[in-house]
């Protein structure tokens, strides 16, 4: 088919840019103070042109076959959703280069059109036409021709940059660029306004829960400078960066700043609950993700879906739109399973289907789990999920010394969070504070020695998995040697893992570079022996707690300092450590993510093949890592869950052949999963 380059340029102003914080990118488009000054369009390999005036736009986008024409931009999701929604064209097929460079170019680019033409040589994107634009509704003759001069060397560029990206990159994934932006250009999703407004009242509870759980007064949290001194206070150095604005470097608090958010994974709970409540108090995340919903999804709009593709280093997707419909809070339920309607994840039961349809919800059953299994080459685990028996109650009769069955929830849930939390190298601290602060279920608190207890049982029973760990040290060892080669079903060369689908994890620049901290050297009174353990060992005055025995005083604990080696890598500009377990990590969650996506695909494919009435819509509308949401008409709804189930259960990629894959789900009104 041929290939449509689009790309509009719109009316924008100090009250009404997709800076401000209250409009998200669907909202910026269905505003009544939207504007399309022209649009600059290409026709395959012809020559493009500026075209402008509202009567003229519409001609020309009316002239284009769009039931045989593929759209391409740079962040097709605007541009495809002001050709949907004001001109009423569906394109036949959705291409983005804004979503294949966050891809390629994950950590050597920031996808920006003109950092991405610089990168690719094919010129230079205008700096200054934008400008004077701004706040004017009608553009006199000058300043329409300098916006249309800059359109154009835009939208060659985004042609030619196109042209280098789609020789390299594979198909099945432009399809799923393609699928991904139908759920925010075709949207099918409704909100019910008023369960939405009781979740806001829920959830702004929970801002202040968030608040007080932090120990910190709101002013305090709210204070950039009392913030970093409690963080400094905990032993964490305040994350920095570089002001525009001022030219100097600032405190990086925000909730974009991606240093300051990985400290929600901080393995010490106070830290956790101080960012916790620094980004409540600092934020009406809640209340504008609500309000955001409501204004998305009633008044007789559909609620779009925007998902980044590509969104994690990872290969994930990410949320978009200023709402990340990935994250919405779970749902609270009761001793016997029932949803408590006064929870805070009511906002996620606002989220309904259209009138004489269902969502269609299919979860894969841990499939991060079955996959670090199989990869790692622990077959007796591999074994249990290929049996279907219960992992986690498995692992909770190892770690307690009987035998657990699902009616001992506590254990199990135990067991469940060591089995999904433990395989990538997690301490028996982060361990703790996981359990304690209901990261992946309710709040369990464990103490010192129970955590490094079970953190050592699992390491032992998984021996394997603990074995490729160390594995991946040797790989980034190789790696940083300049070597190439193979591992399991991934390759790799000195910057880069190449996953099977052709897909890359970046890793520029590895470099080696050498800590000073501080260990805790003990020698028993009676002989020469010692012992060097780290600090997150918590010596307790006299007494130490060591792999969960109690050292008494017939010891001596004497503070070292001690050299730790660091490998790092450069992304955007800043250096991130690398270690064996995250590379691991990185690893399983790549190639998880491709068998779900792959059956995603799978499950699409199929759903066109049925015949649907006017006015149905069959569309898969969202994907949270391993859960797959679609729309389906309710006399469809049974067919299309069972389907979609067959599908993740039987499908398999050829290079992991052995992985036992599960999964369950079902189908609701409301998004009750």
């Amino acid at each position: 088919m041929q290939i449509a380059t689009l790309d509009f340029e719109t009316y924008w102003a100090t009250d009404f840019s997709l800076s401000q914080k209250s409009l998200t990118t669907s909202l910026y488009i269905r505003d009544p103070r939207f504007k399309a000054h022209g649009v600059g369009i290409k026709i395959g390999t012809g020559r493009t042109r500026w075209v402008h005036g509202a009567k003229e736009i519409k001609k020309a986008l009316d002239a284009i076959d769009w039931k045989k024409t593929a759209l391409l931009a740079h962040n097709t999701a605007f541009d495809g959703a002001i050709l949907a929604w004001h001109y009423g064209h569906i394109a036949a097929y959705y291409y983005d280069t804004l979503s294949m460079t966050r891809a390629l170019h994950a950590d050597v680019s920031r996808a920006k059109l003109d950092t991405i033409m610089a990168l690719y040589q094919v010129g230079e994107k205008s700096k200054t036409y934008l400008a004077p634009t701004k706040g004017l509704v009608d553009l006199p003759p000058h300043i329409m021709k300098g916006l249309g001069d800059g359109c154009i060397i835009d939208v060659k560029g985004c042609y030619d940059i196109f042209q280098k990206q789609v020789k390299v990159f594979p198909k099945s994934e432009l399809d799923l660029i393609d699928l991904t932006l139908r759920m925010f250009i075709e949207p099918q999703l409704v909100v019910n306004k008023e369960v939405a407004e009781k979740a806001l009242a829920a959830e702004e509870k929970e801002r202040q829960f968030l608040i007080l759980s932090s120990g910190k007064d709101e002013k305090v949290l709210s204070s950039n400078p009392k913030f970093a001194e409690c963080l400094k206070a905990l032993g964490v150095e305040p994350p920095m960066k570089y002001s525009v604005k001022t030219e100097k470097m600032t405190y990086a608090f925000s909730q974009t700043d991606e240093e300051f958010l990985e400290l929600l994974d901080h393995e010490d709970r106070r830290v956790v609950l101080l960012v916790a409540g620094r980004l409540a108090a600092k934020s009406t995340l809640f209340d504008r993700r609500g309000r955001r919903l409501i204004a998305d999804g009633t008044g007789g709009f559909s609620l779009p879906v925007l998902l980044n593709y590509f969104g994690a280093k990872t290969g994930r997707w990410s949320g978009g739109n200023k709402t990340n419909m990935q994250n919405l809070p779970r749902l609270e339920r009761d001793a016997d399973g029932n949803i408590i309607e006064s929870g805070t994840g009511m906002l996620r039961l606002s989220v309904e289907a259209p009138r004489g349809h269902r969502i269609c919800v299919a979860d894969s059953s841990q499939i991060e789990a079955r996959t670090i299994a199989v990869f790692a080459g622990q077959d007796d685990i591999t074994q249990l999920f290929a049996d279907g028996e219960d992992v986690y109650c498995y692992m909770a009769s190892i770690i307690y010394g009987r035998h657990i069955t699902k009616k001992d929830k506590l254990e199990r849930f135990v067991g469940k969070v060591a089995v999904l939390a433990l395989g990538y190298g997690m301490g028996w601290l982060k361990f703790q504070t996981t359990l304690a602060l209901g990261i992946m279920g309710p709040p369990v608190e464990l103490d010192n020695a129970t955590c490094k207890e079970i953190v050592s049982t699992y390491r032992k029973t998984n021996y394997m998995i603990e074995a490729c760990w160390r594995e991946a040290d040797k790989i980034l060892e190789r790696m940083m040697a300049g070597e190439s080669g193979t591992w399991n079903c991934v390759e790799f060369d000195p910057e880069t893992i190449w996953l099977p689908n052709g897909m890359p994890l970046h890793y520029p620049d590895l470099q080696v570079s050498y800590e000073t901290g501080e260990a805790y050297e003990i020698r028993r009174i009676f002989n020469s022996k010692t012992m060097t353990i780290d600090v997150d060992e918590r010596i307790e005055e006299s007494v130490v707690w060591l792999h969960g025995k109690k050292v008494k005083r017939q010891w001596i604990i004497q503070k070292k300092h001690r050299v730790k080696k660091v490998i790092t890598y450069l992304a955007h500009g800043k250096r991130k450590k690398i270690y064996g377990p995250l590379l691991v990590e990185n690893i399983i969650q790549a190639l998880a993510r491709i068998i779900v996506s792959d059956q995603m695909l799978v499950v699409n494919k199929w759903m066109k093949t049925l015949k649907l009435k006017p006015r149905e819509k069959l569309q898969i509308v969202l994907m949270t890592h391993d859960e797959l949401v679609t729309v389906a008409p309710t006399r469809l709804a049974d067919e299309v869950t069972k389907k979609t189930l067959h599908i993740m259960k039987t499908v398999k990629p050829s290079w992991l052949r052995k992985i036992p894959i599960d999964a369950e789900g079902g189908h609701a009104v409301r998004y009750e999963k």
